[in-house]
């Protein structure tokens, strides 16, 4: 059975790329938090495109992140939202802020 959730690091680039296979939803979300929290203050690029599926609270749990990371003077960027991502970041129209 895949697991509904895979987050990738590979740090010891700068910035360093987190990919996140799976679901991104309201069971998973703790996941990403967990894996980006070490590395709030630095530059971090995400590639959300292996998602199969993202809802709502998927959203919350990278927008959150994304404001720790500013706080904390690090960069929370995607570079790839994929299909998965992009429907439910383009209905609540905040590309903007994980791209600028």
């Amino acid at each position: 059975m895949t697991p509904p959730l895979r987050v990738e690091v590979v740090a010891g680039v700068v910035p360093a790329l987190v990919r996140v296979h799976g679901e991104l939803d309201v069971h998973t979300g703790v996941m990403v938090s967990r894996a980006l929290e070490p590395l709030v203050t630095g530059r971090v690029e995400m590639d959300l495109g292996p998602l199969r599926f993202m809802d709502g609270s998927g959203l919350h749990a990278l927008v959150v992140a994304e404001r720790a990371f500013r706080c904390a003077g690090g960069s929370l960027r995607v570079i790839d939202f994929g299909q998965a991502a992009a429907r439910v970041v383009d209905i609540i129209g905040c590309r903007a802020i994980f791209t600028g």
